[in-house]
């Protein structure tokens, strides 16, 4: 086994529903986490080929959270027309950007964003696995299609569907 990186000490959380219980060291390798040494008495010595050792004492090691339903685009808007015409294509992104880290840093390693402006949570999707920055998962969709009084079908008529909102107004077969 080739260890590149041990987390040592902590308790272990392994969201199998098993009772919490110490952990003698987890090794990870490519991000991934190939050994974990845990529970009571004394475990497997660490690998000697560990290169990061990290102590986890006093710390809980747990798997990453999973968010099903999130909108990386919205940022914190205080109405829907704050979200939809008044942000910037390029400001919703690094917003999308930012709240990226926020998540990632809360513990939600993943998530899927169904929908949101422009194509922020794609941009940052690709961004995130070229390495560009740190960030979760993102299972990413584009703007909403939508239909005449359907779900992001909310402005007055004279002022239409936005190009800059999270909908797509389609009309016709094609």
């Amino acid at each position: 086994m080739v260890a590149r990186h041990c987390l040592v000490g902590g308790t272990l959380i392994d969201g199998t529903g098993a009772a919490p219980r110490p952990l003698h060291w987890l090794a990870m390798e490519g991000g991934r986490i190939v050994h974990i040494e845990a529970g009571e008495g004394p475990g497997a010595p660490l690998p000697p080929d560990a290169e990061v050792v990290e102590n986890a004492a006093g710390k809980t090691v747990m798997p990453g959270l999973v968010d099903a339903h999130c909108h990386i685009s919205y940022g914190v808007a205080r109405g829907i027309e704050e979200q939809d015409l008044f942000a910037s294509a390029e400001y919703r992104a690094i917003r999308g950007v930012y709240h990226a880290r926020t998540v990632l840093q809360s513990g939600v390693t993943s998530f899927s964003d169904p929908g949101g402006s422009w194509f922020v949570a794609v941009a940052v999707r690709n961004a995130i696995k070229a390495g560009l920055f740190p960030g979760p998962r993102i299972s990413a969709a584009a703007r909403y299609l939508s239909t005449h009084a359907a779900l992001t079908d909310y402005f007055p008529s004279w002022v239409g569907t936005p190009r800059s909102g999270v909908g797509a107004l389609t009309e016709g077969e094609s």
